[in-house]
This record gives structure tokens, C-alpha cells and sequence, in this order.
């Protein structure tokens, strides 16, 4: 498909199903190509969770953040790392409560949280701010 120099927006939409994204913006220059991937879930299937894990100081991503899904009984169900823009998806979770685990090297850990999913829902948990560990050691210094 050729395409004139500009910006579209892609939206992807199939009767039973969830796309993931369901849109993405894409700014196209002359003879370029562009590429954007999609999953689509079975409505009625299992959860996703996403998120965003960055630097409280700097407002930077953290890439390698680690995000465990943890159930009732202590069990990890899902886990993932951070890309390099900070962002998770964690897919195929079964509906109920978990709490929600993310940690990073030289951060200090996120508080844990608790979260409920439902069949086929995507749930965004927004931004986790992690601040470094050096921050903490500074101010403990202070104290003293």
C-alpha cells in the first residue's frame, strides 16, 4: 500500500475481538515505510495489565524494571521487564485479585499494589515513579 506523505492513524476493529493497541498514530515522510503490530484478544479471555516504570527524579523510563503479578496464594502468574521506554505488558492473567510487584536495580521498590482484573479486560496502571537508592543514602546522611 502506498501511502502520501503524513500522519494517520491505524484503527483496528474485528467483531469478538480486543485489538491492542486499539489505535496507533504513525507520521509517514515520502517513501517510507512504517510498521505497526497489533495483537487482538478474544473478548472474554484473560486479562492484560500495562504500565510505565521511571526515574521519580529525572522523569526518565527505566528499561529492565522488573513487574511480578503475584495471586492470593504467593504464586507469580506473570512477570516482565521494562523497554527501553519504561513501558510492561503483561498478558493471558486470569481474572481476579493480585498484587502488583515492581522493583529495579539502584531503586528503591514500588509500593505494592492491589489490583482486581476482570475477563478480557486491559488494565493500564498508569506510571510507577521508583527513586533511586543513592537518594535515600543522602539523606540518611543528613539525618545523622
Amino acid at each position: 500500500m502506498s501511502l502520501k506523505a503524513g500522519t494517520y492513524t491505524v484503527v483496528v476493529d474485528a467483531d469478538g475481538y480486543q485489538a491492542i493497541p486499539p489505535s496507533v498514530t504513525l507520521t509517514i515522510r515520502q517513501g517510507e515505510t512504517q510498521r505497526a503490530d497489533f495483537r487482538l484478544n478474544p473478548i472474554g479471555s484473560r486479562a492484560t495489565i500495562t504500565g510505565k516504570v521511571i526515574n521519580a527524579d529525572t522523569k526518565q523510563p527505566i528499561f529492565g524494571a522488573m513487574i511480578h503479578v503475584i495471586n492470593t496464594e504467593g504464586q507469580i502468574v506473570g512477570r516482565t521487564t521494562t523497554d527501553l521506554l519504561g513501558r510492561f505488558t503483561i498478558n493471558d492473567i486470569p481474572p481476579g485479585t493480585y498484587t502488583i510487584l515492581v522493583t529495579a536495580t539502584g531503586f528503591i521498590p514500588a509500593d505494592p499494589q492491589q489490583i482486581t482484573v476482570k475477563s478480557g479486560e486491559i488494565l493500564d496502571l498508569q506510571t510507577f515513579d521508583l527513586k533511586p537508592k543513592t537518594q535515600l543514602r543522602r539523606h540518611l546522611t543528613h539525618v545523622i
